[in-house]
């Protein structure tokens, strides 16, 4: 079975700190530990300086980098960034060899169009919700639309897809590295993501206020003006972002890991990871919280409000396990398309 998976190629998939990029190593690495006895030959489209396991081909990609100019008159960088990604795939695509399946784990739109101009059986794991540009297109194409949370599923079923299924990542921790050179309250809250309005701090901080505890927060910084008005909170401490070792490091220390996103996500890595620590979370019963509840692994103190702690697992405890997860999905694709 010859596989062609292509991820999200802005940056080298071993650099990400979260989300999208690390979920795709992972499996991928599941991938090439059965890919030898299943014989698969997979190929995976990938930022150029992606270090990825060497039985697996590399399609080397990478985006053009943003022009001076553009930057200094463009209308929007994320416009810039967004179509060199696409331009780049397109590229590619017209060197195209001939695959059995596609498998898409990126937000471009590209493999989509690739899979239905070939007529190539196609996959789709979907990170995005509804209201992602790309989102019905990449549903319109897809022999089986792939879920990662129970809650996904229930709020992004798409009949247009022919299949739709949840298949769960495996949430692997990397060492823990000591922020030693960061000062830290002995107690303390946290909130982990890009420091934007859409990430919720803001409602984080109200909480940790209420509980009369500091709250630190980790991401990079996107929204300057948002950041000032979080940073001018006499309880608030802003960290930038930090390596992902050193993430585990701080989400291990604080007392309760705080998770308020303003729009829906469809699982929410770093709430497995803090509970995977032994961390406990409040937040949204969305995504990962809104599975342990579903699951009766967490309590739900409102209508939208969830509280977890010493969760034992509703999620895969093997890469393998995913990746043998797929392969059967493959499988059943293949048959379906013929």
């Amino acid at each position: 079975m010859r596989i062609l998976i292509s991820t999200n190629i802005h940056i080298p998939l071993h650099q990400a700190v979260s989300g999208m990029e690390l979920s795709s190593l992972t499996f991928l690495e599941g991938l090439s530990e059965i890919s030898d006895d299943l014989k698969l030959q997979v190929t995976v489209m990938a930022h150029s300086d992606s270090k990825l396991p060497p039985n697996i081909n590399h399609w080397k990609l990478t985006p053009k980098p943003l022009n001076q100019r553009y930057e200094k008159y463009g209308e929007h960088i994320n416009k810039w960034h967004n179509f060199a990604i696409e331009v780049a795939f397109q590229k590619a695509f017209l060197t195209q060899k001939k695959f059995d399946l596609m498998h898409d784990q990126s937000s471009a739109f590209s493999p989509s169009l690739q899979a239905m101009r070939t007529k190539t059986p196609f996959v789709k794991t979907s990170r995005l919700f509804s209201f992602h540009p790309t989102y019905n297109l990449v549903s319109e194409a897809a022999d089986c639309l792939v879920h990662i949370s129970d809650y996904a599923f229930q709020e992004d079923y798409n009949p247009d897809a022919r299949m739709n299924i949840v298949i769960k990542d495996f949430i692997s921790l990397p060492q823990f590295e000591a922020v030693n050179e960061i000062f830290l309250p002995k107690v303390f809250s946290l909130s982990v993501g890009r420091v934007e309005e859409r990430k919720g701090h803001h409602v984080a901080a109200k909480i940790a206020q209420e509980r009369n505890l500091p709250l630190i927060i980790i991401g990079e910084i996107v929204d300057h003006s948002y950041a000032k008005e979080l940073q001018d909170l006499p309880y608030v401490t802003l960290l930038g972002p930090l390596p992902h070792s050193q993430i585990i490091d701080v989400i291990k220390k604080a007392q309760i890991f705080l998770w308020f996103p303003m729009v829906p996500e469809t699982n929410g890595r770093v709430v497995i990871e803090a509970l995977k620590i032994g961390t406990p979370v409040l937040g949204h019963n969305i995504g990962a919280l809104y599975d342990l509840w579903l699951s009766k692994e967490a309590t739900l103190l409102s209508d939208n409000l969830v509280y977890a702690e010493n969760v034992s697992s509703c999620w895969p405890s093997d890469k393998k396990e995913v990746a043998l997860a797929y392969f059967n999905m493959y499988q059943k694709v293949l048959k379906n398309h013929a």
